[in-house]
Order: structure tokens, then C-alpha cells, then sequence
């Protein structure tokens, strides 16, 4: 446990106290204080010990765990003891003249005008700072800041939209960092915009104000769907007569929104539910929606955030720049090196050529992986049930050793071998009873027989074999969804060939034949692109 002011060892004593009796399923009301539980008495024991932070012995930095979270917590306060100073940009404008002769202005850059603003930032108990006083939004671009709640009451339509009262908060992120190549710690600090949230009970976090002495309290809400603040805390807080006058309000809250939720209007439907304005509740957004402010903080808030830090520090601290050097890795055999090349790949590309895009690796490395591994060739079974698919393998497998698939003819039932390169061939073989889907009882005996047909010593075999999505038919009627999923994995029957291959150490790949779309419940038949390079790559 780690805290910035000593806590007493009665309060220590008593919350765990209470925690215990939690775990134990004990009513608070009953849980008997006068036999002391041994956990809260060891905890309440324990001598505290101050540390300081500072670390005076010249070797680089190398904190222990806890000091990344305490750092966050003095960086916050001490940076929000200083404003944000948000100087007003104005723009720079030069007369140009039109086609038609008619001389206008237009803004050529943008600079600092003398009309400033300050922006007060207060520390959260995560260790980020909010405006809370500054809220962003549509209802609050008119109003002077910081933000009069009443002012802002006044402002608020009378029956406004659900974007009009939307509105968002500047959050400062702290995080402390160390790197092997610096001795001192590291400060990130980064601006965002932290959106609020129109409920509570569909948030994950809430940020509660505890007074202007005290820190904002960030809260994880608990429970799924509907949330709401942890019921144990709160009566944890109750007896310990603790202030509990935001959490009781978030209850409140928490209690009115889950009524308005089943309230309906005259024609039956839900009635919409508007962002409150700021109070001393503001749950945050739990995931990215249409809203009235974007998510980005912007370069010129980040400049801003340079000055306030040094305005905060001083001296204190230096700023760490960074320079990057660009791409250092060189160009990957298959991209083009010149622009000549570079016109050449366009070319193809535009006349349906075959274009290596992904770096395939050459058959001299082939070769050499194969004899590394103690074959001397490698052998592709291709496994196949439609002819749309064998057409896709031969130009799949042609292309990119530089043949021509018009003159690959091969036989079905796999009786010879297509040569790719030296060291590397083909057989195709029509494969249906394998690869189709059902319960396949005879797939074990299939997938054997196929390997025994190929296989021979010294031979490295692989297979590339067609499949398909399976998917739910007149045979699944009145099952049960998990019923449906169950019986369609037990017929999948890539995953049995994919087991089946394994046992005879045959790795392989799978082609998708055909697809299947859900809302015109029809199937298609993929069939070979008119370019090469759009196909299945291998």
C-alpha cells in the first residue's frame, strides 16, 4: 500500500476488518469487531515507512514498481498548481488576385494574438489531470471559462438535441518511464479529450469531484449491463462515517436513470436520455461514437503543454528530443529499387501481370531449407473437388516460379508430377470424399491413402487442399445455436484433414472455394481473378 499522507492504524484496522467480514459473507451490521480478525491486526501493525523519491547514488534510474504510480501522483499536483495558458491564435492574411482580376485575401499562417486565457487543470486519483472547469462542447463555445454551472443552465435549449448538450474535458496524461541509453527518468505527459458520457450505468468510469482539496476521485463502475458504484464501499464508507456525499450522489444518480430507462412516451417507445450538464458526476465515454467533440488534443494544445511545464519546473526539468532517422531498413528484394522499376511494376500491374507483392522467397532458399531439414525435394499435393479451384492452384503455383499455366495440364487422379523448379513439384489430385464436409468416417483411411501414394523417401510433402465455410442447412432445423456450432464443428472437415495430415507430419494449407452469404442465403463459386496478382497468394 502506498499513500502520499500516513493513514492511521484504527482506520487501517477497521476496513479490513470490514473486507474480511465481506469475503466471509458477513452483514456489516454483524461482523464482531470485538474479536479482531488477524489480517487487520497485522496490517494495522505494520510500521509505515517514508521513502523518498529521489535516488542520489549516480546510477541510472531504476525504481521499484510502486514509485511509477507515486511519481504520477506529485507530477498531477505540482503541474496543476500552474495554468494552462490558451493563447488565442489569430490569422495572418496576404492580399492574392483571382482569374477574373479581383484581388481577395487569403490566411497564408496563423499567429499568437494578446488575448489569453487560463485554464486550470485538477489532478485525478489516477494521476491525470482534467479540466474540469472547462467543459468542450457546442453549449459551452459562447460562454466565458471557467464554466458557470447556472450560466451554463441558462444556455442549455429547451429541448435540445442529444449533440447540442454533448460535451468533452482536456485530460493531461502522466507517465514515468526509464530507457537503457538515459540515466534520468523519464516524463511522458500527452494531451487528449476525455468525452462524458450522457449515463452512468453505461459507463466503465466515472469521475467524481470531492471538493476542490481533494483530488477527483476516478471510479470504476461495477456490474454488467446496467453498472452502478460498488454497494460494499459504500457501506464501508457509511460506518466509518467517511464522507460519502459524491458516492451517495452517484447512487442517486445510478437509482433515477435506471427508472428513467423503463419510462416510455405515448407511442411506446423509450424515452432518449440527454447528457446531464457538468455536475459533480461526469461518467466517461466507454467506447469511440458519433459525438460532438472529436478525440485528438491537436499539435498547437501540445505546444501549449511544453509552456505550461516549464512555467510548473523551471529548471527542474529538460526536455528529451527525440530525432528519427526515417526508414533504415533498405528496399526488400521484390520492391522496386529505381523509378524505372517502380514505372514497370505500375505497368504490369495495369496490364494484369502476375507481381510478386508479398516477397516470396526464391527456389535457390527453398532448396536450401529443404536440404537443411535432410530432404532433397519438396512435394506439393494440391487437394481439390471443384474446377474452379484446380485453376486457381495452377496459376497459383505457376506464376511465381515463372510458368505458364496454360501449359500445365495435369492429370486428376495426381498420376504425374508438374515440375516447378529444381527440387520442387506439384501433383494435383481430385480429393472430394477427403475434403468434403459430413462426418467423414472414412477420412482417416482417405488421408493415409493419399500419403502413401505420395510419399517417398527423401521427400518432403506439403499439402494445399480446397475447403469451405461450413454453414447451417435443412439438417439443423429445431436445434439450439449451441446445438448448430457444435454439429458444424464436428463436420468441419479442415480441421480432420488438418489432424489427419499432421500424424504424417504434412503440413498444409487451406483454399476457399466457395462463400456463402448469409442474407441472400446463397453460395458462390470463387473463381480465378483477371489479374494474377489478386488471387490466393502462396
Amino acid at each position: 500500500m502506498v499513500t502520499l499522507s500516513p493513514v492511521e492504524p484504527g482506520v487501517l484496522k477497521n476496513v479490513f476488518t470490514y473486507l474480511e467480514g465481506i469475503v466471509r459473507k458477513i452483514p456489516l451490521d454483524e461482523i464482531p469487531f470485538m474479536d479482531e480478525p488477524a489480517l487487520a491486526t497485522l496490517v494495522a501493525g505494520v510500521t509505515p515507512q517514508s521513502l523518498s523519491l529521489a535516488q542520489q547514488d549516480g546510477r541510472p534510474a531504476s525504481p521499484d514498481s510502486w514509485a511509477y504510480q507515486v511519481v504520477k501522483w506529485h507530477i498531477a499536483k505540482k503541474l496543476a498548481a500552474k495554468p494552462l495558458l490558451d493563447t488565442e491564435v489569430e490569422p495572418i492574411r496576404e492580399p492574392y488576385e483571382t482569374k477574373d482580376g479581383v484581388t481577395k485575401e487569403r490566411i497564408v499562417d496563423w499567429q499568437p494574438s494578446t488575448n489569453t486565457a487560463a485554464v486550470h487543470y485538477r489532478p485525478d486519483s489516477d494521476g491525470d489531470l482534467i479540466a474540469w472547469d472547462h467543459p468542450i462542447g457546442p453549449l459551452f463555445a459562447s460562454l466565458a471559462h471557467p464554466v458557470n454551472l447556472s450560466e451554463a443552465a441558462t444556455a442549455r435549449p429547451k429541448d435540445p438535441t442529444r449533440a447540442q448538450v454533448q460535451y468533452a474535458m482536456s485530460r493531461v496524461s502522466v507517465k514515468m518511464a526509464t530507457y537503457t541509453a538515459e540515466s534520468n527518468p523519464v516524463l511522458n505527459l500527452n494531451a487528449h479529450i476525455r468525452r462524458v458520457n450522457y449515463t452512468v450505468v453505461h459507463a466503465r468510469t466515472a469521475l467524481l469531484d470531492q471538493g476542490t482539496q481533494r483530488p477527483l476521485l476516478s471510479l470504476s463502475l461495477d456490474g454488467w449491463g446496467l453498472r452502478q458504484a460498488n454497494k460494499h464501499a459504500l457501506e464501508i464508507l457509511a460506518k466509518l462515517d467517511a464522507d460519502r456525499t459524491a458516492l451517495t450522489a452517484l447512487e442517486e444518480r445510478v437509482a433515477d436513470e435506471r427508472h428513467r430507462l423503463n419510462l416510455r412516451d405515448e407511442d411506446g417507445k423509450r424515452i432518449d436520455i440527454l447528457t446531464p450538464a457538468p455536475g459533480t458526476i461526469r461518467p466517461t465515454m466507454p467506447k469511440t461514437d458519433s459525438f460532438a467533440v472529436g478525440t485528438g488534443a491537436g499539435i498547437y494544445q501540445l505546444s501549449l503543454l511544453q509552456d505550461q511545464i516549464r512555467h510548473a519546473f523551471g529548471d527542474a526539468v529538460s526536455l528529451l528530443e527525440l530525432k528519427s532517422k526515417g526508414n533504415v531498413f533498405g528496399k526488400r528484394p521484390h520492391e522496386p529499387a529505381t523509378s524505372t522499376q517502380e514505372n514497370e511494376k505500375k505497368k504490369r500491374k495495369s496490364d494484369g501481370d502476375y507481381i510478386d507483392l508479398i516477397g516470396n522467397p526464391s527456389p535457390d532458399s527453398i532448396r536450401r531449407s529443404i536440404e537443411a531439414a535432410g530432404y532433397t525435394k519438396l512435394r506439393i499435393m494440391c487437394l481439390w473437388y471443384r474446377d474452379e479451384t484446380l485453376t486457381r492452384m495452377i496459376h497459383g503455383l505457376a506464376h511465381p516460379y515463372g510458368l505458364d499455366p496454360e501449359h500445365i495440364d495435369p492429370d486428376p487422379n495426381g498420376k504425374d508430377t508438374t515440375p516447378l523448379a529444381e527440387g520442387i513439384e506439384a501433383v494435383f489430385c481430385n480429393a472430394e470424399t477427403l475434403l468434403k464436409h459430413g462426418p467423414g468416417k472414412e477420412r482417416a483411411s482417405d488421408a493415409e491413402a493419399l500419403i502413401s501414394q505420395f510419399a517417398e523417401p527423401g521427400v518432403l510433402l506439403a499439402a494445399w487442399c480446397e475447403t469451405e465455410l461450413p454453414v447451417r442447412g435443412e439438417e439443423h432445423e429445431g436445434m439450439k445455436p449451441a446445438e448448430v456450432k457444435s454439429a458444424l464443428a464436428e463436420n468441419d472437415a479442415k480441421h480432420q484433414v488438418v489432424r489427419e495430415l499432421a500424424k504424417a507430419a504434412v503440413p498444409s494449407q487451406f483454399l476457399v472455394g466457395r462463400t456463402y452469404d448469409p442474407f441472400t442465403k446463397a453460395f458462390s463459386t470463387v473463381k480465378k481473378p483477371a489479374a494474377a496478382f489478386e488471387d490466393h497468394r502462396v
